[in-house]
């Protein structure tokens, strides 16, 4: 269907959306016409007098944009990037990247050139080069329709990686690449201390207690060192502190800023997800949550065409407790021996009682590996013919002993890597704390694995619950949580070592 008296900025508008959600795909100028409701021809007219850049330009400035955001911040190879946004061969992306940005791709990510995001249009925001745009009519933050306004680009948080399956480290290294700053979500990880956590929930068997919340006695610490660790400024907005009204004007201020914004919530439980956008002055919401596709989550949620999630009854969902903002300005990150100091605070740190309705106390550091080894070593939690589903639970908080020290202390030791650089006054001890750390590492991340997966064929995850459940594979277990609690002990000390020779040398 033709619409008259179209305004031409909706278009402009329209056919910026249009692009960037098929910025991987072939463009169909027949379904363009059909969805905008001009002729292609038409199209372009209007596209080329109001965006002074032709429409075939644009859309290939687009694809290499988006490409190159993934040649900074990611670690894809230049071929693979190149498949990905369209082109047949690496020479002939080589080139287009050349003629429009004046430099190679492989120079582009040998020489670190910024990538963060701009205002493409009214209400659209996409990953740019920030030189790209400056000769072109881009509508600006101060004009963007206030019911409406998308950040398109902002990467698909996926567990993995050295963050192993915690939130907030992925989703504030996703968010801190949008807005142009390169760092890496171990980094967050281990500047946050999260990486030095060990907890042990004493009042329970607790399928929470490697929530990163946990690592200080503070339940919101953690993400204000992320965003300090970043050199960044931040605003929190809890839901008690605030309405729905509150939460709705937070968030268009940041998103109409080009700041995509951290909430724990929106969609799933209280972990941390990406709001990326609203609708409807913000009753309708969009952007990525780990958890939208989880059966037990995605009730009344729909998902836009570039994967975002959308939902209307974000605030009906309780778990959503908190708003997070990022501020522009991008000061130095923290200090190493800060760093490492906070992270013997968390490795010492005496019990505590956590926050919750329950009261529950929580064992730190070595006290949380005494209290992790006596739960699995205790008979009494095992009895014979247990059903499954209290075995499974018991199995899960077993596997957060593991996530904490697996995840964590991997991380620290590429951290180490990158201090002994910096540092080399101090290299010979971070390699032995790195060595410690492994050990630990390698004792419930790779050790444990084969204790309950002898099978060579696989093993069905009843039988996997009924191998934990045995007295033999449970005192193996216990064998190992002791082999890394020794070392991650052994590790705090040499970790002191190294912030004393750092505070001598500063």
């Amino acid at each position: 269907m033709v619409i008259k008296n179209m305004d031409y900025g909706q278009v402009v508008s329209s056919v910026c959306m249009y692009v960037e959600n098929r910025v991987r795909k072939k463009i169909s100028y027949n379904e363009m016409a059909r969805v905008i409701g001009l002729s292609y021809r038409r199209i372009r007219e209007v596209f080329e007098a109001n965006y002074e850049m032709t429409l075939a330009r644009y859309i290939l400035t687009r694809r290499l944009s988006n490409a190159a955001f993934n040649i900074t911040h990611t670690n894809k190879s230049l071929i693979d990037i190149a498949f990905e946004y369209g082109f047949d061969e690496y020479n002939t992306f080589s080139r287009a990247f050349k003629r429009i940005f004046g430099i190679t791709p492989m120079d582009f990510r040998k020489d670190g050139h910024a990538v963060g995001r701009q205002a493409l249009t009214q209400g659209v925001f996409a990953p740019v080069i920030p030189c790209e745009f400056s000769n072109t009519k881009t509508e600006r933050t101060d004009n963007i329709m206030s019911n409406e306004c998308i950040l398109l680009g902002v990467p698909h948080p996926e567990f993995g990686g050295l963050a192993g399956s915690l939130p907030f480290p992925i989703v504030l290294r996703n968010c801190l690449n949008y807005m142009g700053q390169q760092i890496d979500q171990s980094f967050i990880l281990t500047a946050s201390c999260a990486a030095f956590n060990m907890r042990w929930n004493l009042s329970k068997w607790d399928e929470g207690q490697h929530d990163i919340q946990l690592t200080y006695k503070e339940p919101y610490k953690v993400f204000e060192r992320g965003f300090q660790a970043a050199g960044r400024s931040y605003k929190m907005l809890k839901r008690d502190d605030s309405d729905k009204d509150g939460f709705k004007s937070f968030i268009r201020e940041e998103i109409k800023a080009g700041r995509p914004v951290i909430a724990l919530g929106i969609v799933g439980p209280p972990e941390a997800c990406i709001i990326a956008g609203y609708k409807d002055d913000g009753d309708t919401l969009l952007g990525w949550s780990l958890f939208q596709k989880d059966a037990a989550f995605k009730k009344g949620v729909r998902y836009h065409e570039n994967g975002y999630f959308i939902t209307k009854s974000w605030w009906e969902n309780k778990c959503t407790t908190l708003l997070m903002s990022i501020g522009e300005e991008q000061k130095p990150l923290s200090d190493d021996a800060d760093i490492l100091r906070t992270a013997l605070e968390v490795m010492t740190h005496d019990n505590f009682i956590a926050s919750d309705d329950e009261k529950s106390e929580i064992a730190c550091g070595q006290a949380a590996y005494n209290a992790w080894a006596k739960r699995i070593d205790d008979d009494t939690n095992f009895a014979p013919n247990q059903l499954l589903p209290l075995l499974r639970a018991k199995y899960a908080c077993h596997q957060d002993g593991q996530i904490m020290v697996g995840a964590g202390r991997q991380a620290a030791i590429e951290y180490l890597k990158s201090v002994r650089e910096r540092h080399p006054e101090v290299s010979e001890l971070c390699d032995k704390a790195s060595a410690y750390l492994n050990i630990a590492f390698s004792a419930v991340a790779w050790e444990m694995h084969p204790l309950m997966s002898q099978d060579k064929r696989g093993m069905s995850h009843e039988k996997k619950l009924t191998k934990f459940a045995e007295r033999e594979t449970r005192t193996q277990l216990v064998g190992l949580i002791r082999k890394a609690q020794e070392n991650d002990y052994k590790a705090q000390g040499i970790i002191e070592k190294i912030v004393r020779q750092l505070e001598v040398n500063a």
